[in-house]
């Protein structure tokens, strides 16, 4: 059995190429251009993967199991037509058209944030994951495949036009579906899941919206939602389902949603059911769109603003509320170089602040407050 604990050389490029150094017990393998990883290989050079051949965990069975990859080198495809794959995620950095309609991958992820894929699936493929942009995958063939997951990376601004799922018509047959979307940008139209008829299973975590269209799923059995801050029109039937979770949602919607679920929980039995950790809507402003998260000095910035927003909730009166947002305003007006994304930070975070005190403040108020201390 060839050796893949401590350190050992492995010809990914040629006899010998690297020396890696592997924690016992691991079960991955990570290959990138630079800057982290067990093996560094420019993203354009080949890869020989049959490097892997032979090797084995102490209980039996190929090691890797995991490999993350992102580079260009598509010729696992081919690889893993003869060595079968428990999960291998592929980071792309360059479009490619891919058939992996032979290869036995179990657990496929695709990172196409910033380059766009046309692939095919073949019967092996269990499980896939595709991290991006809607707009960057085309799925030509997908046969065997029941379990789907999109994760969305945060393209747009906090009320913009709801967004889709394109149309798959290879990923009619599914039967689950994950949905990880951003908190605080524009969500997610669950009506564009009506396209999946056959699911039994959807999972969402984020901004979404149209939940009640899920009621048209007649199949579906299991509904997920997580850090959702707006629950407006939950599905308006139960009838089909057993499996409810509600979790880290919008508090006034939760509470709603805790007596809309207790009328079906008295006549039958459901095999999980809760509504938990309810937060109000200036928790999902705090916890996921604080400002400065993109300036240079961000911890600094970032510490300033919690300080103050802690302030705030203790502000009994105008203004004392006044006194907490000049304060940080203030604070900004010192920083060195204040460039546009610091500016617009800087007021979204007056705004956050002031949405969070006791007593309710008009956004024409926050604004003359803002207008009258900065110097930017």
């Amino acid at each position: 059995m060839t050796k893949n604990e401590g350190k050992f050389y492995i010809s990914l490029m040629g006899e010998n190429s690297h020396e890696v150094d592997i924690p016992a017990g691991q079960g991955s393998f990570s290959i990138t251009p630079k800057g982290y990883g067990d093996a560094y290989v420019d993203a354009d050079t080949p890869i020989s993967w049959s490097a892997f051949d032979g090797m084995q965990i102490p209980a039996g069975g190929h090691w890797p199991r995991f490999f993350y990859y992102a580079g260009n080198d598509a010729g696992f495809a081919q690889w893993s037509q003869e060595r079968e794959i428990e999960s291998f995620f592929w980071a792309l950095q360059k479009d490619v058209s891919l058939d992996l309609s032979k290869a036995h991958i179990r657990r496929l992820s695709l990172d196409c944030d910033r380059f766009k894929i046309c692939v095919r699936l073949g019967a092996d493929t269990r499980k896939a994951e595709f991290y991006g942009k809607a707009e960057n995958f085309t799925i030509e063939d997908a046969s065997g495949l029941k379990d789907v997951s999109f994760c969305f990376r945060e393209d747009g601004a906090e009320g913009a036009e709801p967004f889709k799922l394109l149309v798959f018509t290879a990923l009619v047959g599914i039967e689950r579906i994950e949905i990880d979307a951003p908190v605080c940008c524009e969500p997610f139209d669950c009506e564009s899941l009506l396209q999946f008829s056959a699911l039994k299973s959807v999972s969402l975590n984020g901004a979404v919206c149209n939940l009640r269209a899920l009621s048209e799923l007649e199949g579906l059995n299991s509904i997920q939602i997580r850090y959702c801050r707006d629950l407006s029109g939950p599905p308006s039937s139960w009838s089909g389902l057993n499996y409810f979770i509600a979790w880290n949602v919008e508090q006034d919607a939760g509470k709603a949603l805790k007596k809309e679920l207790a009328a079906p929980a008295k006549t039958r039995e459901f095999e999980y059911a809760a509504v938990a950790q309810l937060r109000k809507k200036a928790w999902f402003e705090s916890e996921f769109n604080a400002p400065f998260t993109n300036c240079g000095g961000q911890k600094r910035q970032s510490r300033a603003y919690k300080t103050v927003l802690k302030a705030i909730k203790k502000a009994s009166c105008e203004r004392e509320a006044r006194a907490v947002v000049e304060g940080l305003v203030g604070a900004i007006n010192k920083l060195p170089d204040i460039e546009t994304p610091e500016r617009e930070d800087a007021y979204v975070a007056v705004r956050q602040i002031s949405d969070n005190a006791r007593f309710e403040i008009p956004q024409s108020k926050t604004q003359e407050w803002f207008d009258a201390v900065r110097d930017f």
